[in-house]
């Protein structure tokens, strides 16, 4: 391939050619020629030389790479190219790598000379920005002749598909497996016992036990007994997320969604940890985009995850009563539906909506964005006047809007740019709690 160097060294050839040829002067002509001549024998004797240069030429060894990864997990990659070929050459070698994806150390290029049997590595260290699906790669060979006339581009087959997850939490402040909180003001205490209606035992009582479990009669003032119960239900949770365009308001990697993907993912979590919960999810573009009924184990989180790392926002609006309506029609059992949403769809059957999803036992949390908070403040001065009008202007939609869904008897939170996880996760902890301890 002629590359623009190229292409631009045969035209001022041809044009020196054309105006030697009208000035009619022998010299002129002959050096036009000879310049036009050089340029065209560089650009064919390159392609002759490379003709045979194809992905056989080569041989390729890449570092495995995790096809599921979090956003911020920092990735060392190394790349080993031998070339196999007979014929020398100039060339680069380089990694193709996503523009949301930070390189912190290395590079992902490299230009040198290409000799028979020659091996070359690249080594360089990523970070993922954003989430959802990503190709890392392919690796590239681009040979060039010295003067940069011509170039020809050998694509290796090395490209990996890979699954940027939302950022889940960096540390586990709970242990893994089937337990369950207690009411506790500001903390979360686990335990595998619940407490239910089956009685399992007494046991001393501690200060960050509820005092309806005392057991009054077993109890002398040296020595209070509380009663403990064994669990003896297990509850369903939904995600439910609105992806309405509004959703997307926000700095790249950092909308409205992302931030209620990163929420749900960390309650989704929380909920796997517990071992016996089961949750699912549900987005919602001008009607169900996908449903994930509620389940549990390793593979339910792996297909939850998946989803939500890939979730985007759709040109379809976000309709709150109709979304209820089709979770009241999808859940058979009573299930904690946990959603985020704009609120910038019809309010006006959502009390009709609300009495059939409350009759089928389920519970709605509502969790809003301030999509006005989103946005950095700008610095120029049109856009500082500008910003505060529209974001009064959108606060007054919002609080009209979750003014309706509070009037039918839906709690709801607001979130800024600093994410909703800690609303969630305080959410999560007093359902647990409010349902251990009934």
């Amino acid at each position: 391939m002629i590359t623009r160097r190229g292409w631009a060294a045969i035209g001022d050839t041809l044009a020196a050619l054309f105006v030697a040829l009208t000035t009619l002067n022998p010299l002129l002509v002959l050096l036009a020629l000879v310049a036009f001549a050089f340029v065209a024998t560089q650009v064919v004797v390159f392609h002759r030389s490379v003709a045979a240069l194809s992905p056989e030429s080569f041989r390729v060894e890449r570092s495995p790479l995790f096809k599921r990864m979090p956003v911020g997990l920092e990735m060392v990659v190394t790349v080993t190219v031998t070339y196999q070929g007979r014929r020398g050459f100039w060339g680069e070698l380089y990694d193709v790598l996503p523009d949301s994806f930070d390189l912190r150390e290395g590079s992902t290029r490299i230009r040198t000379w290409w000799p028979a049997g020659a091996t070359h590595r690249l080594a360089y260290v990523f970070r993922p920005g954003i989430r959802g699906g990503f190709l890392l790669g392919p690796t590239v060979v681009s040979a060039h002749d010295p003067l940069g006339f011509a170039r020809a581009t050998v694509v290796l087959p090395t490209a990996t598909p890979a699954t940027i997850l939302p950022p889940s939490l960096g540390v586990r402040p709970f242990p893994v497996g089937p337990t369950l909180p207690n009411r506790a003001p500001g903390r979360l205490i686990l335990r595998r016992k619940g407490f239910g209606t089956e009685f399992r035992s007494l046991r001393p009582y501690q200060p960050d036990d509820d005092i309806r479990h005392i057991a009054w009669k077993r109890s002398t003032l040296q020595q209070l007994y509380v009663r403990e119960f064994e669990q003896e239900s297990r509850q369903d949770y939904l995600l439910l997320l609105d992806l309405d365009p509004s959703m997307h308001a926000g700095l790249w990697g950092e909308s409205a969604l992302d931030k209620s993907v990163e929420a749900a993912t960390i309650v989704a979590q929380m909920i796997a940890r517990q071992g016996e919960d089961r949750v699912g999810l549900l987005t919602y573009a001008g009607g169900t985009f996908q449903f994930l009924a509620p389940g549990r184990g390793p593979r339910q989180m792996k297909r939850l995850t998946d989803n939500l790392a890939l979730t985007s926002a759709r040109s379809a609006g976000f309709n709150l009563p109709a979304a209820l309506t089709e979770l009241a029609n999808r859940l058979k059992v009573h299930t904690h539906i946990v959603a985020f949403s704009s609120l910038t769809g019809p309010m006006e059957t959502l009390g009709a909506a609300r009495v059939r999803f409350a009759s089928r036992g389920h519970r709605l949390y509502l969790f809003v964005p301030d999509l006005a908070s989103f946005y950095p403040e700008p610095s120029d001065p049109i856009g500082s006047v500008a910003l505060p009008w529209a974001a009064e202007a959108e606060r007054a939609r919002r609080v009209a809007a979750i003014h309706a869904v509070e009037h039918v008897g839906f709690p709801v939170a607001v979130f800024g740019r600093e994410g909703a996880a800690e609303k969630v996760l305080a959410t999560y902890q007093r359902i647990r709690a409010w349902e251990n301890s009934r």
